[in-house]
């Protein structure tokens, strides 16, 4: 049996990719460059290579820029916290000032939008109970170990 070429590690049958796992590769090729923008970059100097258009230097320059660019934090290169930066912080809060160790949706949330959050509650959500937390079903290309759920809608900081 062929492996599934995502990376997951399963049993594809006869196809390269298991049902939704060609797009788990192509987020996870998509984070790695730093988007898609720097990914067409990417391509189109490799092809200009390829062709005799573009000297090894340039080549060798362009990827990396584009590589090194994608080793700093996103909130680095931006100079805005990214939604998983501003959700830490409130859980820091929220669990200091509660006394607990645990935190719910609602309160990371308000937390946000006390500060004047960019980021959707949506968006919010979804990091919560999917991308940070560490006992939550694999359905992202990146993921994060910061959070752990403890009960239906409470949750706690694992770092």
């Amino acid at each position: 049996m062929a492996k599934c070429e995502c990376g997951c590690g399963e049993d594809a049958n006869r196809a390269q990719f298991l049902p939704g796992h060609d797009q788990r590769l192509r987020t996870a090729l998509d984070a790695e460059v730093g988007g898609l923008l720097p990914l067409r970059t990417l391509i189109r100097a490799a092809h200009a290579y390829f062709d005799g258009n573009l000297n090894d230097q340039t080549f060798t320059q362009t990827v990396r820029a584009i590589l090194s660019s994608t080793r700093l934090p996103q909130s680095a290169e931006t100079g805005q916290s990214t939604c998983r930066d501003e959700i830490l912080e409130c859980a820091q809060a929220v669990t200091r000032q509660s006394g607990l160790d645990h935190f719910t949706i609602p309160e990371i949330i308000s937390c946000m939008a006390k500060r004047g959050s960019r980021y959707a509650e949506s968006t919010i959500r979804t990091h919560i109970v999917s991308r940070m937390c560490a006992n939550a079903p694999d359905n992202h290309a990146v993921t994060y170990r910061d959070l752990e759920r403890t009960d239906r809608g409470e949750y706690r900081l694992l770092r």
